[in-house]
């Protein structure tokens, strides 16, 4: 179970950095489908490869706080994207 989760972890920190930097948040498929194959890759390195508690949970303590930062940017990146928008309401050219 430890190793799912440091797994899931570092997945979800690729992810969401992917998300953020490449702006994916309009597609979910590819989003979902990154995340499955990090996951896939990073549960399979650490049965076959790592040695057994080579990474431990602490690894998940430091993933998943980051995971959460990127969350929050991706968050604001979207609103200002939004705000930005001539069509969504925001005034570029002041009142």
């Amino acid at each position: 179970m430890e190793t799912f989760v440091i797994a899931a972890s570092i997945a979800l920190l690729l992810t969401s950095a992917f998300t953020f930097r490449f702006r994916m948040w309009s597609r979910p498929g590819v989003v979902g489908a990154y995340f499955l194959t990090f996951l896939t890759l990073e549960y399979l390195a650490e049965l076959l490869f790592l040695p057994s508690g080579a990474l431990g949970l602490e690894m998940a303590y430091v993933c998943l706080p980051l995971v959460a930062v990127f969350g929050l940017a991706i968050l604001a990146a979207r609103r200002l994207e939004r705000s930005a928008r001539p069509d969504a309401g925001g005034s570029e050219h002041g009142p």
